[in-house]
């Protein structure tokens, strides 16, 4: 496993648009008392936290959380109980604006494993977000994913394509 330290820094300077670096931070924590080792971590842009997820809140709340992504995506109960059913869920949870410690990682490993048009096009919002920052994504790929409905994607993820948008000095999204 990577280190946090080693993550961060690869995200606010190898991966981060030029325009971006100084006001997108990420923030990790492990409670060393916690019993299980539970964490928190955020995204921040100008020092406030725009994405956060608290692993104990997901734990908590599973069942009642596992119900709610299972009505708005019945494709996944019928799914075998397997590693699959449960990166859907998480996949799921995190389209609904909740991440921990673990999805963050995953995406992050996802993310640096394949190319950035994957990344921008697959099914988890966090490997889209980290794709959105990228320094590799032009302004023209930019405006070409307002034209490719991200409009439809959950608010929190629009958002940050809307700071990117902003950084490089491209007009409103909404025009």
């Amino acid at each position: 496993m990577k280190s946090w330290n080693d993550v961060r820094k690869r995200l606010e300077t190898e991966f981060l648009a030029p325009s971006l670096r100084g006001r997108v931070t990420y923030f990790m924590t492990r409670y060393v008392h916690a019993h299980d080792g539970a964490g928190r971590v955020a995204i921040r842009v100008d020092g406030k936290e725009l994405l956060r997820g608290y692993d104990m809140e997901w734990w908590i709340s599973g069942s009642k959380y596992t119900e709610k992504v299972f009505e708005m995506f019945p494709e996944i109960r019928n799914m075998e109980a397997s590693a699959q059913r449960w990166d859907a869920i998480f996949d799921a949870a995190v389209d609904l604006g909740c991440i921990s410690t673990h999805s963050f990682f995953d995406a992050y490993d996802v993310y640096e494993n394949q190319s950035i048009e994957d990344s921008l096009s697959g099914k988890n919002g966090l490997v889209k977000l980290f794709a959105v920052l990228d320094r590799r994504v032009g302004k023209r790929r930019l405006k070409r994913l307002l034209d490719e409905n991200w409009g439809r994607e959950p608010a929190w993820l629009f958002a940050f394509l809307c700071l990117r948008l902003e950084a490089e000095g491209i007009g409103d999204p909404e025009e």
